[in-house]
């Protein structure tokens, strides 16, 4: 039995707060990217970032610099997702 018109209509507060919505998902992608980097330097023995903090001690910046490179593109891929996802949901922000 489908759903009636009247319920999948959203209220007009629903879609006036989506673009705040969307703008604290990226944000907190960004900072649980950080965090995930921070715990995984002092927390285990795994992880591109344990790798990068451990080779850099042997003073071999190639691989320092590929661990970097892996943790920015990560941060980078998973905003741009975000930011592709926020534009087709609220494809009406930003435009006066």
């Amino acid at each position: 039995m489908p759903a009636a018109p009247s319920r999948l209509t959203p209220k007009p507060g629903q879609t006036a707060s989506l673009p705040g919505i969307f703008t604290g998902l990226r944000v907190s992608v960004g900072i649980g990217v950080t965090m995930l980097v921070g715990a995984e330097m002092v927390a285990t023995s795994d992880g591109i970032a344990w790798m990068a903090l451990t080779v850099a001690d042997f003073v071999q910046t190639d691989i320092v610099l590929v661990g970097m490179l892996i943790m920015a593109t990560l941060g980078y891929g998973l905003d741009q997702i975000f930011r592709v996802l926020e534009r087709r949901v609220v494809h009406w922000a930003g435009r006066e």
